[in-house]
């Protein structure tokens, strides 16, 4: 479609009165004391903690989508975000972005995930910031209008000279401006401003927001006058952090809040506030093990009935049976992987990148719900870039008003803004904005086109990819081509099963399924209750005779695919026994342990008894 998308991208204004004032941890290291993780939201909501692992923890929205040059010498690596303000004197990233307004929310956005204000007020940002006379601040949005709808300013913290330091926002307490964290039940976005200073480095190792529930350890040294701060030095690195300032160096011990460490191992040092160290905690180093963080196979976005599947050719691209034709981007099919690397071309629709999907019988769009594809996507700049085209869009066809047969009317679906890296986007095509057709080719299209859940016969399938016009458009660099990786596609029914028929539950883990110590499973209704009702185990009976065997109805869909490492496997599995459970639409969650960590989940799609 040679057009291109309409923002609204509001920029989030400086506050002008500045200021007011990694990998599973198994068990430990020998002799380490061991603690468990405190409760963080990216952790137990996202899946995904902020350890700054990738680009994708703070990419979404860096620069304003492309849109202002705020910050520059972005990178990533070994765990640790870096990167330096600009003239700008704005420098700042978000942890989590509500979604650009106008568009389908997609990914780890704040509009699918929601930060609920009464449950996490305790913010910890692990960070170094060059100089002094620097301030850092954090943000917070209602939604994705950002500041021209609700928000608020956390206060405003003067940044320790070149010093690695744990900073913390009690976010119950006042805001600095607009309205505060507790002022409203929930927040899709957060975002940090590391300086207010122009043309200074930073780096960040983590971000964790928690419950403010504490986790204690006692640190012991020998007693000592002149030591008044406790640091912690990961393993594996030479920062020292400064954990907690304030310490009476003559008492010889102090207790540790340790909710805003990472999970990971460290020596515990003792020193000045201004400086490390002179010398080590008597107790040991300290391990602060990883929660396990679990997501469900089944029942998931793809565990239901998936179109290719069932039309005989999972769109795998395992193969080229999988595409059709593509135009305007070349496309080549290798390692499981369609490789598509598309060049800038003029306004209003760049090159008009299409990907047409092999779909070789008619289908309902009221049989199948959930789009999601997983995507990778690069350019020459290290954050993303939605209003130069940096979108996706679902495209489907109907047979045109007039009758003819050849003939097609062609519904375009809103924009998917795209992020950087490997991604996964879950699209609910039911949905009454998502599902609503934005354009239609407008020949032989009926006046009024159906939403894509009420259109009974579907013919075609397309997937375009960008509309990249960044050559002639981007307001910062000189633009370039769009490479990019899609790895599968799944166009999925909500899962189901016949009350009375066994369900096979399957989660994946970021630990060894035999590490862990218990696990409860529940349903429910609603994932603010998890353990709203336990779920009961099926166990087969006895059989009747020598050669009678019961085999349970499996699910329809994906469950756990072997041998294809981007999809989700199977740790532990629960055979649910849905007799006595009353028809309904339920979330299956799970409260698993793995000491000295517990951590609840529940599934995020849900599975209808009928």
């Amino acid at each position: 479609m040679q057009r291109l998308s309409r923002y609204l991208l509001l920029l989030v204004l400086a506050i002008p009165a500045w200021p007011r004032q990694a990998p599973a941890i198994e068990g430990g290291q020998a002799g380490a004391a061991l603690v468990a993780e405190g409760q963080d939201f990216a952790t137990q909501v996202l899946r995904d903690p902020w350890d700054m692992a990738s680009l994708s923890d703070v990419s979404l929205y860096l620069n304003r989508s492309g849109q202002s040059y705020d910050t520059q010498n972005i990178q990533v690596s070994n765990g640790v975000f870096s990167a330096q303000s600009t003239g700008t004197a704005d420098t700042n990233f978000s942890v989590l972005f509500p979604g650009i307004e106008g568009a389908i929310k997609a990914g780890k956005v704040g509009a699918l995930y929601p930060i609920t204000s009464a449950a996490y007020q305790c913010l910890y940002v692990a960070m170094q910031v060059e100089g002094g006379g620097s301030y850092a601040q954090v943000m917070w949005f209602e939604n994705d209008q950002l500041n021209t709808g609700t928000w608020g300013v956390g206060e405003a913290l003067l940044t320790t000279d070149s010093r690695w330091t744990v900073y913390f926002w009690d976010l119950s307490q006042a805001p600095g401006y607009g309205t505060g964290w507790t002022g409203r039940p929930a927040w899709q976005g957060l975002r940090i401003d590391p300086s207010n200073q122009a043309n200074r480095n930073y780096a960040v190792d983590w971000v964790r927001l928690t419950d403010c529930d504490p986790v204690i350890h006692t640190v012991t040294w020998t007693p000592n006058g002149g030591v008044n701060a406790v640091w912690v030095q990961p393993q594996g690195t030479s920062r020292a952090i400064l954990a907690k300032a304030g310490v009476n160096g003559s008492s010889g011990s102090t207790q540790l809040d340790v909710q805003g460490l990472e999970p990971g191992i460290y020596t515990v040092r003792l020193g000045t506030s201004a400086g490390c160290c002179t010398l080590n905690a008597n107790n040991g180093d300290l391990t602060v093990n990883q929660a396990p963080i679990a997501e469900f196979v089944t029942p998931s976005f793809i565990s239901g009935a998936d179109y290719a599947s069932q039309a005989g050719n999972t769109w795998d691209f395992a193969d080229g049976a999988d595409l059709v034709q593509s135009s305007g981007t070349s496309a080549n099919i290798g390692g499981g992987q369609l490789e598509l690397n598309t060049p800038s071309g003029p306004p209003p629709g760049g090159t008009d990148a299409q990907v047409w999907l092999n779909s070789p019988f008619d289908l309902s769009g009221g049989d199948y719900r959930y789009l999601v594809f997983r995507l990778s996507t690069e350019w020459i700049a290290p954050w993303p870039n939605a209003p130069q085209g940096m979108i996706g869009r679902w495209i489907w066809s109907i047979q045109g008003a007039s009758g003819q047969p050849a003939n097609r009317c062609y519904l375009v679906s809103h924009d998917i803004p795209l992020d950087l890296g490997w991604q996964t986007y879950v699209i609910d095509l039911h949905d009454a904005f998502n599902g609503v057709p934005e354009d239609t080719s407008v020949i032989d299209c009926p006046g009024q086109p159906a939403a894509w859940a009420n259109t009974g016969s579907i013919l075609d399938l397309r997937f375009d990819p960008n509309e990249n016009i960044t050559e002639d458009s981007d307001p910062i660099t000189d633009g370039g081509p769009f490479h990019q990786r899609i790895d599968w596609f799944r166009l999925a029914a909500p899962d189901h099963v016949l009350r009375g028929t066994p369900y096979l539950v399957q989660i994946e883990l970021n630990q060894p399924g035999s590490a862990v110590d218990s696990v409860n499973y529940y349903y429910t209704i609603n994932r603010d209750n998890p353990t709203q009702s336990a779920a009961q185990r099926w166990t087969p009976s006895p059989p009747l005779g020598p050669y009678e065997v019961f085999v349970p109805l499996l699910s329809r869909g994906a469950g756990a695919v072997g041998g294809a490492d981007t999809l989700p496997q199977a740790d532990l599995s629960f055979w649910w026994d849905t007799d006595g459970v009353t028809a309904n639409t339920y979330y299956l969650c799970a409260v698993i342990s793995i000491d000295p960590n517990t951590a609840t989940y529940c599934s995020a799609a849900p599975i209808v008894v009928q």
